[in-house]
């Protein structure tokens, strides 16, 4: 049993001492408090909030908003925008205006062999040097993934989200009292000798 539940009910002390919250203040007013290493946000909850997706994004979570940034590389994806926006254009002129010169070029011979050779070859080529592309935008679009993900990690391991501080403590009563003793006593014994 507790010293200070064995106190009476009717002891004055007993209201103080029984109570545990009182008993802690009580005892900060005694002997201070130490001081305390607490964390501040640093980010607003609308930050903090933007770095948890950013987050789940590069981690590939669910939730996180930014996959098509940090996320997975996709070469389907980039083979797609590659078709639509170099391929398809480079067919389409091929179609309507190389196709057109070269038969024009060989108008007057008719069909022949060095007509299909030529439509033969310049197709070859075409092929050849979309491949060529397609593999280096593929690549590009690689490294352009790597490196925002990348930039992305470096945000997020240099991001502090809290700044550390210390809470000061205090010095309570008798700590004062016994300093203030102590100082007194040096002061008396220093004119005494």
């Amino acid at each position: 049993m507790d010293f200070w539940q064995g106190l009476s009910k009717t002891n004055p002390l007993y209201s103080v001492f029984s109570n545990e919250k009182k008993r802690k203040q009580l005892g900060k007013f005694a002997f201070g408090e130490r001081d305390k290493a607490k964390n501040m946000d640093r980010l607003s909850p609308e930050q903090q909030q933007l770095f948890q997706s950013v987050m789940q994004s590069l981690l590939g979570e669910e939730g996180g908003q930014f996959g098509d940034i940090f996320g997975e590389f996709n070469p389907e994806e980039a083979a797609d925008v590659f078709q639509q926006g170099v391929a398809n254009p480079a067919m389409r002129n091929f179609n309507q205006q190389v196709i057109p010169g070269i038969q024009q070029a060989f108008a007057d011979q008719g069909a022949s062999s060095g007509l299909n050779n030529s439509l033969a070859t310049a197709g070859r080529d075409l092929s050849e040097n979309l491949s060529s592309q397609l593999a280096m935008f593929i690549n590009q679009q690689k490294m352009n993934q790597n490196q925002n993900r990348m930039q992305g990690l470096n945000y997020g391991l240099n991001t502090q989200q809290y700044n550390p501080y210390i809470q000061q403590g205090y010095g309570g009563l008798i700590p004062g009292m016994a300093n203030s003793f102590a100082q007194g006593a040096g002061k008396a014994a220093g004119s005494f000798f």
